[in-house]
Formats: C-alpha cells, structure tokens, sequence
C-alpha cells in the first residue's frame, strides 16, 4: 500500500510541492542572515533589508533632531530647547532593536514573525536620550505659569448665619501624560506642538455635598 501510495501522482505532487517550500523559505532566511527582515520601519523611514550599521547610517543622514518642543495652553506657548535636556537620538540602538525584532529568542514566535514579515508593516520608534531631571524642572516650571491653585471649602459665619463656601477646583500640569507625548513626539517625529495636558485637582464640594457640610 505505501509503495502504491508513493507512485501515486497526488503523492509526488505533495512532495514537490512541500519540498518548493522547505526550498524557498530556506532561501528567504539565508538570504536575511545579518539583516533586518521586511515590513520593518524606523519613524516611517524603511530600514528592511539593511545590515543594522547599514540602517544606522540611513537614520543618521536621514534625520535631523528637533531643536526645541511647543507646548501651549489656551493662548500662551512655552518652548523647551531640547539642547537644554541633553537630547540626542541613539541610532545604534534604534537599528540593533530593529534587527532585534523578530528575533527574541523564542523560536515559536520568531519563526511566525519571519514568515509573515512580507506582507506586514511595523512602525518603530526612535531610541533616544535625554535629561529627565532637567525635562521635569523645565516642566515644572510651566506647571507654575498654567496651574491653578484649589479654593478649599470653608465655613464662616455672616449675618449669625453658617455660610458654606463650596471653594473652587484647581488644575495642574500632568506631568506624566505630557512626558508620554513628548517620547511619541520625538520616537515618531510627529509635530513638536504639544497641547499641555491638564488634570482636575478636585477639592470643590457638589450642591449635594455642601448642603450636608
């Protein structure tokens, strides 16, 4: 029965056909040893193919650091010099995480991603560094010209009557939300105004609550 089987037209068929694959997917992963697999972007700027020095060198004659980040509020803008944090973007390691990308170490995963890259695309980010201190001083500074300070509520007595004064929310900079922007900003390249992200300091009473106060 199996010596009918492996006469068989289907069979020679299956086999051809299995062998063509094993034969053009060992081709694909030679032909990407040393280099970053296809569908692989660095902030829109397409590195597949490249050799991760190779992609380095693209990044650096491709891009340019921004000089300085916007950031407003209503009708006022203040400017953050990006000199002024120390900012530099690390091509080397932009490169090297995407070769990195499809090799993990897990051989499962890796394999699906390798397989699939051709008909995919993957965006990513810039590697950069900066001065996070000096960015949170240069925050905290516009943090003090926006923030508005709460009006607690209080109790007096006028006329021989309790007045309750349900005091006044205050607003404050959120710091963490405007430092998430700023890595997306400059990861992606996206626009350098940033609309400053504003959070509620929730110290007024309700109707409700100051009836009860």
């Amino acid at each position: 029965k199996i010596s009918k089987l492996v006469k068989t037209k289907t069979f020679k068929i299956g086999v051809l056909l299995i062998s063509l694959i094993v034969v053009c997917l060992a081709s694909y992963f030679i032909a990407f040893i040393g280099r970053i697999y296809p569908g692989v972007y660095v902030a829109n700027i397409i590195v597949a193919g490249l050799k991760p020095e190779h992609a380095a060198y693209v990044l650096d004659q491709k891009i340019s650091a921004p000089d300085k980040i916007t950031a407003y509020y209503k009708d006022q803008t203040f400017e953050i010099g990006l000199d002024q944090i120390d900012f530099s973007y690390d091509f080397i390691k932009t490169a090297e995480a995407a070769y990195r990308l499809d090799r993990t170490g897990n051989l499962f995963v890796d394999f699906y991603q390798k397989a699939s890259a051709p008909i995919r695309k993957v965006n990513l980010g810039l590697r950069f560094e900066l001065d996070e201190e000096k960015l949170n001083e240069a925050v905290g500074i516009i943090a003090g010209e926006v923030g508005q300070e709460p009006v607690y509520p209080s109790v007096k007595i006028v006329n021989g009557e309790i007045a309750v004064d349900k005091g006044q929310n205050g607003a404050e900079v959120d710091s963490r939300a405007f430092r998430t922007e700023v890595g997306q900003v400059l990861a992606f390249r996206k626009s350098t105004r940033i609309t400053l992200p504003l959070k509620t300091i929730d110290t007024a009473l309700s109707e409700i609550e100051s009836q009860r106060y």
